[in-house]
């Protein structure tokens, strides 16, 4: 809802989006599986772009698994990014503003929409989905990120004819600006069983992806009972639970002391799309409890994962 509404603290730097996507494309492909696709055309001479990067990389996971939602039996997932000029001539046909942008398309050739449903792709809430598989916030979190970096977004589909999602960013001439020294690698090795619970299939599978490439053992659960479950019949020790704070029927720090009554040695990382200090007002959590903040990219969940498993040898 923050991404939405334009209200998310941004943390912006000046990147080529070619390498950036470039350095994903392995983690969209294990996301959107085996049975689908995918090409990444990397757009010549490509313009620079100001973004929050993790945002944008949040927007572009978001994407790429509504495409996969689109294409149940497999299909052609295609990113694609390009210079282009919007005149002043075709901005009064679209919501585009006149000026240079990086265009970045994600193209499926899924079931496609009727225009009702394209009218509506972008509202929070909204979703074609059936009850308990989809939030509806997805596509708005991505129309909030455009908006908020000084672009859009914009969609052309018709049934069974796939869906073309086209993001706009404005495009600069600044130099690139480094990732600090602090980025971790996504391909240093960690060790450890973690168990992770978040109630959104397309979030949860994504960090289990990106925690299993970094060398971790996963275990993976919908809500609160899944994971009491799946951890009662876990024979051998589990170092971290990572869980959203906000779950269906028991909530996460709920979770997180039924597990650790018996298994105390339990180290813990809660996620939420709420601020810590926010959390902390509320009483969902206590003080310094360890905390990530969504969305939060690959490099920074390994990070904090890393940082709170360094003894599990």
């Amino acid at each position: 809802m923050l991404a939405f509404s334009r209200k998310q603290v941004l943390r912006t730097r000046i990147v080529d989006l070619n390498p950036f996507v470039a350095n994903l494309e392995g983690l969209l492909r294990r996301l959107i599986g085996e049975d689908i696709n995918m090409a990444f055309i990397q757009g010549q001479q490509l313009a620079r772009v100001q973004v929050d990067t993790n945002q944008f990389e949040q927007a572009l996971m978001n994407l790429a698994v509504n495409a996969r939602d689109a294409m149940p039996y497999g299909g052609m997932l295609t990113v694609e990014t390009r210079n282009t000029e919007v005149s002043t001539r075709y901005a009064e046909f679209t919501s585009v503003k006149p000026g240079k942008y990086v265009l970045i398309s994600v193209s499926d050739t899924g079931t496609g929409m009727d225009e009702e449903t394209r009218s509506r792709i972008f509202e929070p809430f909204f979703t074609t989905k059936e009850s308990g598989r989809g939030t509806g916030l997805g596509l708005a979190m991505v129309y909030g990120f455009a908006k908020q970096n000084g672009g859009t977004i914009t969609v052309y589909s018709e049934p069974d004819r796939g869906a073309c999602f086209k993001m706009y960013l404005p495009a600069t001439e600044a130099a690139v600006e480094e990732a600090g020294a602090a980025t971790i690698s996504i391909r240093a090795r960690g060790s450890g069983v973690v168990l992770v619970v978040e109630d959104d299939t397309g979030i949860r599978d994504l960090i289990g992806e990106v925690l299993a490439e970094a060398g971790y053992e996963i275990i993976l659960a919908a809500d609160a009972r899944e994971a009491l479950e799946r951890a009662a019949a876990f024979p051998r020790p589990i170092h971290l639970l990572l869980t959203d704070v906000v779950l269906p029927g028991m909530s996460g720090p709920e979770l997180a002391e039924n597990l650790k009554a018996a298994r105390p040695e339990l180290k813990v990382l809660f996620a939420s799309g709420y601020s810590d200090h926010a959390l902390l007002r509320q009483g969902a959590i206590a003080s310094g409890a360890a905390f990530v903040p969504k969305p939060f990219d690959a490099m920074t969940l390994v990070g904090r994962v890393s940082d709170l498993l360094l003894e599990v040898s």
